[in-house]
């Protein structure tokens, strides 16, 4: 909280158009959690990375019993508000314990149970009882989805049978495959990415000796990162677009531009944080990161957003049998009040990328159309994106070559 939180106390002095302070507390003021509780899991698990190796991990468990499964379910969230979502969030309760990551391929019993509840793919009933309860608040984080409530638990147990895909669970029994094989397989089979991190985060995903608990926040980056490289492995065979297309959508304030150029792979993104946005409240703030031939070597300074945008254009590029230069522009406006995880990227370009697309003669006339729908000139944004600027001059030189 800044200075100008306490100088402000909800009055929008910020730019903001709802304060997050104020809005934690509407949506956790009614709750009131019993320290026992016989209710479903979306299915839902957490796994935290403070202290790692060591860490803290449990079920999330829903207050909602008459649909449990939209509690934590992303995929279904696009027509949502973020009320609505954060609302969804803190109807779930996170119980935890104290556990090694190492433990995962011999669990003890209450690892054992969180695992069953990680492997159903329909909301599973759990009992638990809590040592203790923490106090109201909510957790807002850039990667992760908004949590609640959350306590200590001495006793869980499944009081009926996880719903397990027979592709998941031979996947999940197959003690010979390493992980990117099963990330592979199972997207293959159309698991969605928020399952696959579930079953990962579990540590039931691997080689049985190699197999380990990974934090939540890491599972998610890690699953969008080891599919989007064996993507790129594919689609770098392939031939080029050989047109300019351009895909847009919008949800929560996050407005995508996706412009795919006829040429060799590669990939660059820009992030605008406009004026009085989420983590810009004094100016306008602009980052890019980008990677050519699949050849990127370090973490990008995006964070997870970065991996979150490439996946589901690769996945476009796979499904469509080509290859080409994809620039994705993101731009956040002060509606995207409340950081909701990392999903909203990834949700945000796959629906941009099912949109039908725009077609552009050229370069200029695809960045003319793309000016109309992002608030942010041109001459702030365009300078970030050297990939594209490269693109530009190779497309001059060849031409020119044509015309000699």
């Amino acid at each position: 909280m800044s200075k100008l939180c306490v100088r402000c106390k909800g009055n929008f002095l910020c730019g903001r158009i709802k304060c997050p302070i104020l809005e934690r507390h509407r949506f956790l003021q009614a709750r009131e959690v019993v320290p026992f509780l016989a209710d479903p899991s979306p299915p839902s698990i957490f796994v935290g990375r403070m202290g790692y190796p060591k860490v803290f991990a449990g079920p999330l468990i829903s207050l909602n019993r008459e649909n449990p499964k939209e509690m934590d379910n992303p995929p279904s969230w696009i027509n949502k508000t973020i009320s609505e979502i954060i609302n969804f969030r803190t109807s779930l309760v996170r119980g935890t314990f104290k556990t090694s990551v190492f433990m995962a391929p011999t669990p003890d019993k209450m690892l054992s149970t969180i695992q069953e509840i990680a492997l159903s793919f329909s909301p599973v009933d759990v009992e638990a009882e809590f040592r203790r309860l923490s106090g109201n608040t909510i957790r807002f984080d850039d990667v992760l989805m908004p949590q609640g409530l959350s306590g200590e638990v001495k006793k869980i147990q499944i009081i009926d049978n996880p719903d397990i895909p027979a592709r998941v669970d031979r996947i999940v029994e197959d003690y010979d495959i390493n992980v990117t094989g099963a990330l592979t397989e199972l997207w293959r089979h159309e698991i969605t990415t928020h399952d696959m991190q579930r079953l990962l985060s579990a540590g039931l995903l691997g080689r049985k000796r190699e197999r380990k608990m990974v934090p939540t926040r890491w599972s998610i980056t890690a699953t969008h990162d080891i599919l989007g490289k064996e993507l790129i492995k594919k689609i770098l065979h392939y031939p080029q677009i050989d047109s300019i297309k351009i895909f847009s959508f919008e949800h929560y304030g996050n407005h995508f531009e996706i412009l795919l150029l006829p040429s060799q792979f590669f990939f660059e993104i820009v992030e605008i944080w406009m004026k009085n946005s989420l983590w810009s409240p004094g100016h306008l703030i602009i980052e890019a990161d980008r990677e050519r031939g699949g050849r990127k070597k370090s973490y990008s300074p995006l964070g997870g957003g970065y991996y979150a945008a490439r996946l589901p254009v690769l996945e476009y590029m796979y499904s469509s049998g080509i290859q080409g230069g994809a620039i994705v522009i993101r731009e956040i406006s002060p509606s995207y009040w409340a950081p909701l995880g990392v999903w909203v990227v990834e949700e945000g370009v796959r629906q941009a990328m099912k949109n039908r697309w725009e077609e552009a003669e050229d370069l200029n006339r695809a960045l003319t159309s793309i000016e109309r729908r992002i608030k942010t000139p041109r001459t702030a944004w365009l300078p970030s994106l050297t990939m594209l600027a490269e693109f530009k001059e190779q497309r001059r030189l060849s031409d020119f070559l044509k015309g000699s």
